[in-house]
């Protein structure tokens, strides 16, 4: 079977032109200019009319120059072994060629044996430089008969780089004329002015004699300063040329050296302090300034000395027409009180003067001034920890070792150093101190003083222990296959924090689980899900789990439709349960809750008879519903709770903000019908995170929610305003206390 590049291409095994409407075009105009042609040329021989013409492969795309688009009248040439066979020249900025049909591209002639040869491009600029393309999209191009293809092209011009070029642009020789056997400071600013970093040597030399020189490693366009000092210059009077070099640069001067003068005279010219007094055990220290004329640089070796002892001496080298100045101490002269004579001297002078030794003030005395907490308590095992207050008085500066002392132990030491007329606060601790829970004696003692108190060490906390009260319903009775939605306080008795699953079992299985973290002293009201009974009628052992507490009773389970008509308590067809599931009738009332009546039974057979709880607080008018706050700003919250049940209770109102991040509880007694206001306030909000935070009030029965908003500072612009609104709000709430009248 033939193939169709066979059809197109006369069986020849030609790779078959890639076939696009553009080559079609294309072809087709080909086509005719070679049938023009071939009509025009004389016969050709028999082997000739074997080989079909090749059909020229055409190119456009993009094209670019360092990055930019190439100019109008920049030519593209293409080569195919060795040969141009074809050209273009660039009349929109950025292109060769073009894409449409019957547009103008840069077509390259070749011929079978040509199939699959590589296409080279070249670019001749507008300036007749004639540069190689040196990237193509895509990167491999090949010549095939009558290929239409985009190629992109990239030309990177590739100016050299300049190499690293040293030069001295600023050069100095300090001094230009010394005497024999003088030294001279070299000052040079290099700079590379080339293009690429280099490192290059930078040397210093008289009469071509290196005497001094260094590496220096710069950057492009980088300048460093290079100083060369006190180099000495060994020449015999007269003058010497001198010379500062790197590779490419060198600057040159002249040098001077001139015969030796006359030798060094170090003058005292100065003594600051004169006449100088310091207290018996204190340092002394004086400054002497020294003056060489117009001299030779010299080296001399200047002396403190104090009552025919040298207590210190300096070794100072002054130039000539210069001066120094040279600190002369000591520590402790040990000397009594009394007027010394007292000489600075040098090789050529002598300045006397008189120094004074006074009597020292008072020795340091440390007192303990206070210790915070005076009667620390602590439990056992707990770290200890006392902050003293030590005060040094009109005295010496001084340093002692403060130590904590407990039961004729030293727990702690500190060394502190404390200035005369000033005091530091010492903090001592101790992470364990291992006693049994006692009354301890304990002391603070410095080298003068000691202050004594008395540490508690108090028993250790009680664990963590999770009682469960209040369960509801108290003594349930329901149908077989109904429900009942169980509720428990539980409450963490223990002094730590308590991690605890809690259970609901009927007898020794366990229907339902919740977990609960509380903190020491932390109650709190826990819900269990809504529980479908489906067990046979009976008698059944009820009750909530801890693990450290239960608390039990007994759960009636009555056959369905076994009921009681004369709606004697326990009968769930007269009396409404309020979960929703037995509204006295047979069928639900659907609002899950209790109907709040008058407690009668109007006769309709709706069962709205008694359907709270002894004792239900619920809960209304929570204030604000929505705040915001700075973080660490205080808040009030407040609600009205109402005893809606009918008998008095006594009960906590939980305040919850966030996950546990700020717990408040308040004990409340209610009598039946009665409603009192909430208030939570002064609540810091340090703790919690910015943004919107949950927080709930919460009763027995009832819940409401609000939302905090906590911002940083600065982000609540207005709020001082709404914190007066709410101020007043929880103001009038709270003298809202009534006694309901049905």
């Amino acid at each position: 079977m033939r193939s169709d590049s066979e059809d197109m291409r006369g069986g020849t095994g030609v790779r078959p032109a890639t076939v696009t409407p553009h080559r079609v075009c294309v072809l087709a105009l080909i086509g005719c200019v070679l049938c023009a042609t071939l009509a025009a040329t004389a016969p050709v021989t028999a082997d000739e009319q074997d080989e079909p013409p090749s059909v020229p492969a055409a190119y456009y795309g993009e094209i670019t120059i360092d990055g930019e688009p190439a100019a109008t009248g920049v030519e593209v040439e293409a080569e195919v072994n060795g040969e141009v066979r074809g050209s273009i020249t660039v009349e929109d900025p950025g292109e060769y060629g073009e894409e449409t049909a019957g547009g103008e591209q840069l077509y390259v002639e070749g011929n079978s044996d040509d199939e699959g040869t590589p296409v080279r491009f070249y670019l001749i600029t507008t300036d007749g430089e004639r540069i190689k393309v040196n990237e193509t999209d895509p990167d491999d191009v090949t010549w095939s008969s009558g290929e239409l293809e985009r190629i992109d092209l990239s030309v990177s011009t590739g100016s050299a780089e300049q190499p690293a070029v040293f030069t001295l642009p600023e050069v100095s020789l300090d001094p230009e004329a010394i005497t024999e056997g003088g030294t001279v400071t070299v000052n040079a600013n290099v700079t590379n002015g080339g293009d690429r970093s280099g490192e290059q040597s930078v040397a210093f030399s008289v009469d071509e004699e290196v005497l001094a020189d260094r590496t220096v490693d710069l950057g492009p366009n980088e300048s460093r300063s290079i100083e060369f000092e006190n180099v000495t210059v060994d020449r015999d009077p007269g003058n010497y040329e001198y010379a500062i070099r790197t590779d490419n640069e060198t600057r040159t001067g002249t040098l001077t050296v001139e015969a030796a003068v006359e030798s060094a005279y170090f003058n005292l010219t100065d003594v600051e302090p004169n006449e100088p007094a310091v207290e018996q055990g204190d340092p002394v220290a004086i400054n002497a300034t020294i003056s060489n004329g117009e001299n030779v640089s010299g080296e001399q070796a200047v002396r403190f000395v104090v009552n025919d002892r040298v207590v210190d001496d300096r070794t100072v080298e002054v130039a000539g027409d210069e001066t120094r100045t040279v600190t002369l101490e000591n520590d402790s002269l040990e000397l009594t009180p009394a007027n010394y004579e007292y000489a600075i001297r040098t090789d050529n002078e002598t300045w006397t003067g008189t120094l004074t030794i006074e009597a020292a003030t008072q020795p340091p005395y440390f007192e303990v001034m206070d210790v915070d907490p005076d009667e620390p308590t602590v439990e056992q095992g707990d770290p200890v920890a006392v902050n003293a207050t030590i005060s040094n008085g009109e005295n010496a500066t001084g340093e002692q070792t403060i130590r904590f002392v407990v039961n004729d132990r030293v727990i702690d030491d500190r060394t502190v150093e404390i200035p005369g007329d000033e005091t530091r606060t010492v903090t001592l601790e101790n992470d364990s101190l291992e006693l049994t829970p006692a009354n301890y004696e304990y002391a603070i003692r410095t080298d003068n003083e000691t202050w004594t108190g008395t540490l508690t060490i108090g028993p250790s906390p009680e664990p963590a222990f999770v009682a469960v009260s209040n369960l509801t319903p108290k003594k349930p009775t329901v149908e077989e296959g109904g429900s009942i939605t169980p509720e428990v306080t539980v409450t963490n008795t223990g002094d730590e924090r308590a991690e605890e699953t809690v259970e609901l079992r009927i007898d020794s299985e366990a229907i339902d689980s919740k977990q609960v973290n509380l903190a020491p002293n932390e109650s709190r009201r826990l819900a269990f899900e809504e529980q479908a009974i489906e067990i046979a009628p009976g008698n059944y052992t009820y009750g909530v789990y801890s693990g450290n507490d239960d608390l039990t009773t007994t759960l009636t389970v009555e056959k369905a439709g076994d009921s009681d008509p004369d709606g004697d308590p326990g009968d769930s067809d007269d009396s409404d349960d309020g979960n929703g599931s037995d509204d006295g009738n047979g069928s639900d009332d659907g609002n899950g809750s209790d109907d709040r009546d008058n407690g009668s039974d109007d006769g309709d057979g709706s069962g709205d008879g008694p359907t709270t709880e002894p004792e239900t607080l619920v809960i209304s008018n929570l204030a604000p519903a929505a705040v915001e706050v700075e973080q660490g700003e205080e808040v009030t919250i407040s609600a009205t709770i109402e005893n809606v049940g009918n008998e008095s209770t006594t009960q906590d109102v939980t305040l919850e903000i966030g996950n546990d991040q700020l717990v408040e509880r308040q004990e409340i007694t209610l009598g039946a019908g009665e409603e009192t206001t909430v208030n939570f306030s002064g609540l810091d909000t340090s703790g919690v995170p910015t943004g919107e935070t949950e927080y709930t009030v919460s009763t027995n029965a009832d819940r409401s929610a609000g939302t905090l908003t906590t911002v940083v500072e600065d982000e609540t612009s207005g709020f001082t305003f709404m914190t007066a609104v709410l101020a007043i709000t929880v103001a009038v709430a709270t003298l809202r206390r009534r006694t309901r009248c049905e």
